[in-house]
């Protein structure tokens, strides 16, 4: 559920595959199995679904590939690494956050990849953890 944190929005996250996608045409999102389903989501989903078949922790090179992706099916708004200079509008950066439950000590571990820049374009870094 949507949860306030000094009066920003954050959502808590169950289990699972969580995609966040910015939503540069409006619109409130369509529920996760609704054939409406925004397009580059779809499709991000599609791309995701084999990794995780294959692996509970697919290795972040394999997310960020998929996220890298420009095929689109025929709408250029259905690519995930989206290019769309006649509308001043595309892909600026890329975060991939792995997280595990938390330890024994209470601390959540994780990691949090990120590219400042489109995903086919800029290299993934790892952010350094807070001291």
């Amino acid at each position: 559920g949507l949860l306030m944190e000094s009066g920003a929005p954050t959502v808590a996250f169950g289990p699972g595959l969580h995609v966040i996608a910015s939503r540069g045409w409006g619109g409130e999102a369509p529920a996760a199995d609704s054939p409406a389903l925004w397009p580059r989501e779809r499709r991000l989903r599609a791309l995701l679904a084999p990794l995780f078949a294959e692996s509970p922790r697919p290795a972040p090179e394999q997310l960020a590939a998929a996220a890298a992706t420009h095929e689109n099916e025929g709408d250029p708004k259905a690519g995930i690494c989206l290019h769309l200079p006649a509308l001043a509008y595309g892909t600026v950066s890329t975060s991939i956050v792995e997280m595990d439950l938390p330890a024994a000590d209470g601390r959540w571990r994780g990691r949090w990849l990120f590219s400042s820049g489109p995903p086919c374009a800029a290299p993934l870094v790892e952010v350094a953890k807070p001291v």
